[in-house]
């Protein structure tokens, strides 16, 4: 008897475990965290807090693992810390507009010349007593720069509200730091790293080194009388700072979007990519009025050129894959609007996908070609022809799709010769067929001739001797 009731609670256990695989897998349920190897541990160890690379830890763990529900459960840990990552320069950038003024004065401040902000107008009414809050104790300290074993720390400026008069003077300011979390406020004992206790002149930038990697510290600063008599106590405990180098997140972020749709979690890969490009589109005030909406998918979002222009090229082409993968995993991932669309008879709704996706892949064209890069260019052709392929046997084209055409088929004559291959030159030629088909439907004169004057010979490109086919 006992031996069939446990046989039996074997089989549920067995039959509870593959269900919830099952609906793992399906996104019903989260996924369970795999087990921690012991390598594992001391990489995350040395990680630390280090939200950056801690991400990237776990993307490539993740195409480590052979589980996929193991592979998921790493892959959304690693974009919870990018959340992480972007809430913590979010904050350093509130900061930084709070305290602008005093983190400007500090470009001022050179102790080996003996150059400080009070010698430089308009940073020198800082110092000046009328301009100085009275507060109780020291304002926060504000952090100027960081690295993964130091900070530099700029010290308040300090008018004590006390009964004493000669208190009142306050001739030296010192600082003091401790790691955070431990439980207990800075005090004037936490001297244990360089730069934490020495007095210095109010408003000094002061370097705090010999930090741990990856730890998060806090400080506080303290004020003194010229007779070395300290006001009032501790000041007030600055924001929690990071001993780090922060990384791009524009990269980690398409380095997760690639990750997962190599891997097949494309959800993940979405979320990713909408992530970053979401950063670098703005809505776009073109109207189309040939349809029933206010504008037309493939016109609805542009580049933001300003954005677009501050970042790195390897960030440019990480955003260039970010929309080729966001335009192929929203055809994989049906959202509700492309749920709808497949059950409605009317083709417009389905179009209006298509032209949607077709916006992602035309925003990457224009990142390869302002980056000059043949390979990627030829790729986002590719692919922008093999999606507009079924609207090339439709009876009605609209002429926005001759504009589209157009740009695929000037870049990739931006390619150079060398790099041209036999399936580059398939699409070439089917490409110039569209266009000056497009071209006789739509009377776009000018552009037919542009797309029969690439074709022909460049030794030959005379329009006299090809007058028959000018319209």
């Amino acid at each position: 008897m006992s031996l069939a009731k446990s046989k039996t609670l074997s089989q549920n256990k067995g039959a509870l475990k593959n269900l919830q695989q099952t609906l793992q897998e399906a996104g019903k349920l989260p996924p369970s965290k795999p087990q921690i190897l012991s390598y594992e541990k001391i990489l995350e160890r040395e990680n630390n807090q280090n939200p950056y690379q801690n991400a990237l830890l776990y993307m490539a763990l993740a195409m480590a693992k052979a589980n996929n529900v193991e592979q998921k459960s790493l892959l959304l840990e690693s974009f919870e810390f990018l959340k992480k990552a972007r809430q913590g320069e979010e904050t350093l950038s509130n900061l930084a507009l709070d305290n602008a003024v005093y983190i400007k004065a500090a470009r001022f401040y050179h102790e080996y010349f003996g150059r400080s902000p009070d010698q430089v107008h308009p940073f020198s009414l800082l110092a000046r007593p009328q301009y100085i809050r009275k507060t109780p104790v020291p304002a926060k300290p504000v952090m100027i720069c960081r690295t993964s074993t130091s900070i530099t720390m700029k010290l308040p400026f300090y008018r004590p509200i006390t009964e004493y008069k000669a208190w009142r003077n306050i001739g030296d300011v010192a600082l003091y730091g401790k790691p955070s979390g431990s439980g207990v406020a800075v005090s004037l004992n936490n001297t244990d790293y360089e730069g934490t206790g020495e007095k210095r002149a109010p408003g000094a930038v002061l370097n705090v080194t010999g930090l741990i990697p990856n730890e998060r510290y806090v400080f506080a600063a303290g004020g003194y009388t010229p007779e070395g008599t300290c006001v009032n106590g501790i000041g007030e405990t600055s924001n929690e700072v990071l001993t780090l180098l922060p990384l791009s997140l524009h990269q980690l972020h398409g380095y997760l979007s690639e990750i997962a749709f190599k891997l097949g979690h494309y959800q993940i890969a979405k979320q990713a990519a909408e992530a970053l490009c979401q950063q670098f589109i703005i809505k776009n005030e073109f109207k189309y009025s040939h349809l029933d909406t206010n504008i037309n998918p493939i016109l609805a979002y542009r580049l933001d050129k300003d954005y677009l222009s501050r970042i790195s090229m390897i960030e440019g082409k990480q955003l260039a894959e970010a929309f080729i993968i966001l335009a192929r995993v929203s055809k994989l991932v049906r959202g509700e609007v492309q749920r709808r669309a497949d059950h409605c008879e009317l083709q417009v709704e389905k179009q209006k996908v298509d032209m949607k996706i077709a916006n992602f892949l035309c925003l990457a064209l224009e990142i390869s070609t302002y980056l000059n890069r043949p390979s990627l260019t030829k790729r986002v052709v590719a692919e922008l022809f093999n999606h507009l392929t079924p609207y090339f046997t439709m009876k009605t084209r609209p002429q926005i799709l001759l504009q589209v055409l157009l740009k695929c088929h000037q870049s990739l004559r931006l390619v150079p010769q060398e790099l041209v291959d036999a399936n580059s030159r398939r699409i070439l030629g089917c490409l110039s067929y569209q266009v000056v088909k497009l071209g006789f439907e739509t009377s776009e004169d000018q552009m037919l001739r542009r797309a029969m004057i690439s074709e022909l010979p460049i030794s030959s490109r005379k329009w006299r001797r090809y007058a028959q086919y000018v319209v």
